[in-house]
């Protein structure tokens, strides 16, 4: 430096700059490594932490303004909150899964109601950052990935609303001290599972960008749609025949429309990860899927349908 600079002030001081500058070009590459090492050594909660405000938790904090000079970093970390937003929608709905069948449990509906906070929050901070993102020059791939995380966080926040749904729906039970009959207990057990399926699928696929995954959403979803149906007028017969009270029939029928919605949402998301888009080509897609062109979506339905909605009829017999 003594070449460019004859202060020695001013060679320390550029001395500093480039050396600062070096080092960050040189761990650029090991950022996505160095966040997992700090997730490995610094204790994180289980959802929220009980009495952390939303605001705080890691996933939103690391939503920094400052990363979107560095587009493709700004996009790993709205990347990994939704992620986080995807672990809690899931955890909402098993937790609510779990109330509807076996009652609620005061703990687990305290749990739901701050991972349900928290997903609304991340939901607003990680659009907010993406629509200021979107204004930088990005690539076509960039503006394509901010695109599809924009749906992909509406789909989420949409699924945990529904689980928040389904909580409310085994609270109204507690409240009128009533029950499913065994029947509807074992008709609402298997439905569930299959929604727990195709949610958990679209997770995956999403979580590991795996297409093949993705194609297996859609059979799954119509099995769900012909199920949630023939469940409806089930317990409607249930229902006249005295078998089922005024109560129960109609938290019974709310949370099977929770349930079917979820897997629409789904269905949102297989559709997002073939062909980029919930519209134009995904409608497309989904036309020629129920015409029955697609020999692997025809094998992957019938084995849904034997899986779930002929084990469903079983159960009345």
């Amino acid at each position: 430096f003594r070449k460019w600079f004859a202060s020695p002030a001013t060679q320390i001081a550029m001395f500093h700059t480039f050396f600062n500058v070096a080092v960050t070009i040189l761990f650029l590459p090991f950022v996505g490594l160095l966040e997992r090492c700090v997730y490995l050594f610094v204790p994180q909660g289980d959802g929220e932490t009980e009495g952390q405000a939303p605001q705080e938790d890691p996933a939103v904090l690391a939503l920094d303004s400052r990363l979107l000079v560095s587009p493709g970093l700004a996009l790993e970390q709205a990347h990994a909150a939704a992620g986080r937003m995807a672990v809690l929608a899931r955890e909402n709905f098993s937790l609510a899964r779990d109330m509807i069948l076996s009652g609620v449990d005061e703990e687990k509906a305290a749990k739901l109601l701050r991972q349900e906070k928290l997903v609304d929050t991340l939901q607003d901070r990680v659009e907010g950052y993406l629509i200021q993102l979107s204004r930088r020059h990005l690539t076509e791939g960039g503006k394509g990935e901010v695109s599809r995380l924009l749906h992909m966080i509406g789909e989420l926040e949409r699924v945990s609303d529904q689980a928040e749904n389904i909580l409310e729906n085994a609270q109204l039970l507690e409240r009128a001290g009533a029950s499913f009959s065994p029947g509807a207990r074992a008709e609402m057990e298997l439905y569930s599972a299959a929604v727990t399926e195709i949610l958990d699928t679209a997770i995956r696929a999403w979580e590991n960008g795996d297409p093949l995954l993705a194609r297996g959403i859609e059979p799954l979803e119509q099995v769900v749609d012909l199920a949630e149906q023939y469940l409806r007028d089930r317990h409607i017969s249930r229902l006249r025949d005295g078998d089922c009270s005024v109560d129960a029939a109609f938290a019974f029928v709310e949370a099977l429309s929770s349930m079917e919605r979820i897997a629409d949402h789904c269905s949102n998301i297989g559709v997002l990860l073939l062909t980029g888009s919930r519209e134009g080509d995904g409608h497309a897609y989904l036309h020629a899927l129920h015409k029955g062109q697609d020999p692997g979506y025809v094998r992957a339905y019938r084995g849904y349908e034997e899986k779930y909605l002929a084990s469903l009829r079983a159960l009345s017999q």
